[in-house]
């Protein structure tokens, strides 16, 4: 369990997974998911380390300290909402509410999401999520590429130079200008707040569902937390 700080990323995990675990009491199996595609890598990680009996000793070891253990590394499967919501498009598409036909956007799947599926192609889940509110999809070459990454923007800021972008920062700051969208979709909050700096209107995709099924903007999405507004395009299609 080599290198700076991953037995302590190993340790956290796995004492997540017990309070999991507890909170859900005795069964067949428990599914684990979230919005964060990160996060979903780090629950199938750890999940295969600990399948190891050594790795587990080990870990257990460390977590009898708090009183916690995972026994049995089999009980979990672990998915992301981005593999789950595509499965219920039908549902999904009677629960909307205003059809966001006013919103011309592009989508980013995260470099996270595709690692944890072990490919580098873009699967089309977000884009028929997106799809299902009503808004109008622009494709495009950039969706290949990384947003820029949330290391990147931590160091800028420990920096002193939050505004100083990098270069593919800019890349993507002007494919998202020459395509005059309105916004962009993510899977990830890590991108989210990457586009969100670099002054780029952006939306979680469980944002984006929340608003076509007539959540409150502000008080149930909570858009005065973003750092670049996005009170002007909603205000346009008439969600303020």
């Amino acid at each position: 369990m080599g290198g700076a700080g991953f037995a302590d990323r190993l340790l956290l995990t796995a004492r997540n997974l017990s309070v999991i675990q507890d909170a859900c009491g005795p069964g067949e199996g428990i599914p684990v998911t979230g919005i964060c595609p990160t996060c979903s890598d780090s629950y199938v990680a750890a999940l295969e380390l600990l399948s190891g009996h050594e790795n587990r000793a080990a870990v257990n070891e460390a977590l009898g300290r708090i009183r916690r253990e995972v026994s049995d590394p089999a009980l979990f499967s672990v998915a992301n909402v981005l593999d789950l919501y595509p499965l219920y498009l039908d549902e999904l598409r009677k629960l909307i509410e205003t059809r966001l036909s006013g919103l011309r956007v592009g989508v980013h799947v995260s470099c996270h999401y595709r690692k944890m599926n072990g490919t580098l192609a873009i699967p089309p889940g977000l884009q028929n999520l997106t799809a299902v509110t009503g808004a109008r999809v622009t494709r495009s070459v950039m969706e290949q590429y990384c947003c820029g990454g949330v290391k990147n923007l931590f160091d800028r800021h420990q920096k002193g130079r939050p505004r100083e972008l990098s270069a593919l920062n800019r890349l993507v700051y002007q494919d998202f200008m020459q395509h005059r969208l309105d916004v962009m979709v993510v899977d990830c909050p890590g991108c989210e707040l990457v586009y969100d700096h670099m002054g780029v209107p952006v939306l979680h995709i469980t944002e984006l569902l929340a608003l076509a099924m007539g959540a409150d903007p502000r008080e149930t999405v909570y858009i005065q937390g973003h750092m670049t507004s996005l009170s002007p395009i909603l205000t346009r299609i008439g969600l303020l």
